[in-house]
């Protein structure tokens, strides 16, 4: 008889300690998946961010693109009819013009990616 009230004894205990350790256990859960929750809206509002900056340095950067190529054409145009030297490195066919041909575009290769001294012819 007194083994089995000592054996009920500890096994209530245990049990006591178990449901202890559970109850901990779940609120450590409850604790983490709040966490867990903060930081992927967290890393969601980052992501966001980052698009909306790269969005914005694409308009930047094509912006700024086109301003070059304008000012480009603007410069080309200008050297062309102020340096008659300029026309014979750039193969004029007549004062003011640079000889193309026909079948030649603005962005064909030779019209592509002018550096240095190029720039100007």
């Amino acid at each position: 008889q007194v083994y089995r009230t000592q054996a009920s004894t500890r096994l209530a205990a245990l049990e006591e300690a178990v449901e202890g350790r559970t109850a901990s256990h779940q609120r450590e859960i409850l604790h983490l998946q709040r966490l867990l929750s903060e930081r992927q809206e967290a890393e969601e509002k980052l992501l966001q961010s980052k698009r909306e900056i790269e969005e914005e340095l694409e308009a930047v950067w094509q912006a700024a693109t086109r301003e070059n190529q304008q000012m480009r054409e603007t410069m080309l145009g200008s050297k062309l009819t102020e340096d008659p030297h300029c026309w014979e490195l750039c193969g004029t066919a007549s004062h003011g013009s640079p000889a193309r041909a026909s079948d030649e575009s603005p962005s064909s290769p030779r019209h592509q990616h002018k550096h240095g001294l190029d720039f100007y012819c």
